[in-house]
């Protein structure tokens, strides 16, 4: 609440862009905030498999080819694993990129 007081306070002093431009990093705060649980869900909801995947790719920044190594699966498996993940997120995020227009690494 120390945020609303503030920008009532603000208001109330004729600070009006000022209280436009925080209201609005205010608004895209909580957005955020209820990105982060419905991501968080979506991910608790995927396979083993496709989360290790994921999470070795977009946590660990490892290649598609050092995933396959770690999990010893072919490195096809870890490209469709990968694929399947983000498709499955992004439907669960109501069409949101998981991945906000970011491909996941190259093997050069």
């Amino acid at each position: 609440m120390e945020v609303v007081a503030r920008l009532v306070e603000l208001e109330r002093l004729g600070g009006e862009g000022f209280t436009d431009e925080l209201a609005d990093r205010v608004a895209a705060q909580v957005s955020a905030e209820a990105m982060k649980r419905r991501l968080a869900k979506a991910v608790a909801g995927l396979s083993a498999d496709q989360r290790d995947v994921l999470l070795l790719v977009v946590l660990a920044d490892l290649t598609y080819e050092e995933v396959a190594q770690a999990l010893d699966v072919p490195y096809g498996t870890v490209c469709s694993r990968f694929s399947r993940s983000r498709t499955k997120l992004r439907e669960a995020l109501g069409g949101v990129d998981p991945m906000l227009g970011q491909e996941g690494p190259t093997d050069g």
